[in-house]
């Protein structure tokens, strides 16, 4: 590679355009560049947008275009419609350039339910299903880890069947004794001994985000069990106070 000197950086002999014409030129070389990237880049972004939209609205959308732009895109989706992560990752990107963390809407939607207490599940599940992103959050809300105390020891016991050990003790740490007695319980006192164990090496140093990321998977089985029947979820018995203490306390 050359070394840099100001006689290689500017051309020694002279450009034979005014200063205007190489700046028309430059911009005529930006314009290139961006609409090379609006043709093969952006349409891919594009793509995967309208794939994380609800159908309905991705389809408003693409009747309103050109139709080789529709063609672009349709074929565009086909090849983009199981790179989930891209996906998400392409949505993300817009809420956060919009600064639209969601929070609000979801910790509103959550108090909503509890007032409401029956919901209509199909509505709820459309949403999940549809908005990934936020549904997860709002899964996690309908269904705080702490609240596993208030299930019945046969239900605990169903749910721990499913359960990986591991993860269980990464989900324990930093809970309250009475959530940790609940599972300590229904175990047997060898079990009991060694989850313990695995709690006090894991408390020194796992990260939030592992501990978060544990409880989410085992909220996600409960959730599965209570929707399928195995297990019956009381719902109602927590209190103002604690519902205040959950919301304020959950993170997107």
């Amino acid at each position: 590679m050359a070394e840099f000197t100001s006689e290689n950086y500017f051309p020694s002999e002279l450009d034979p355009r005014t200063f205007e014409q190489m700046l028309f030129d430059m911009q005529e070389k930006t314009d290139a560049v961006l609409a090379s990237y609006i043709k093969e880049g952006y349409l891919v972004t594009f793509a995967r947008l309208l794939l994380y939209m609800s159908p309905d609205k991705a389809n408003k959308m693409l009747t309103e275009l050109d139709q080789d732009t529709r063609q672009k895109l349709t074929f565009l989706m086909n090849r983009e419609r199981g790179n989930t992560k891209s996906i998400e990752f392409e949505a993300k990107t817009a809420f956060a350039v919009s600064n639209f963390s969601g929070f609000q809407e979801l910790t509103a939607l959550e108090q909503k339910r509890r007032e409401q207490v029956e919901i209509d599940m199909a509505a709820f599940n459309a949403f999940v299903e549809h908005n990934p992103i936020f549904g997860n959050t709002l899964r996690n809300m309908h269904f705080p880890f702490t609240e596993l105390i208030m299930l019945d020891d046969r239900a605990i016991q169903k749910v721990l069947r499913e359960v990986d050990s591991q993860e269980l003790a990464t989900a324990l740490c930093g809970c309250d004794q009475e959530v940790q007695n609940k599972i300590f319980r229904n175990i047997s006192v060898r079990a009991a001994e060694e989850l313990r164990t695995q709690i006090s090496i894991r408390e020194k140093n796992v990260n939030l985000r592992l501990i978060e990321n544990a409880q989410e998977k085992i909220c996600s089985i409960i959730l599965r069990l209570e929707e399928s029947g195995d297990i019956v979820f009381p719902y109602g018995r927590i209190s103002q106070s604690e519902i205040d203490e959950l919301l304020g306390g959950a993170e997107l």
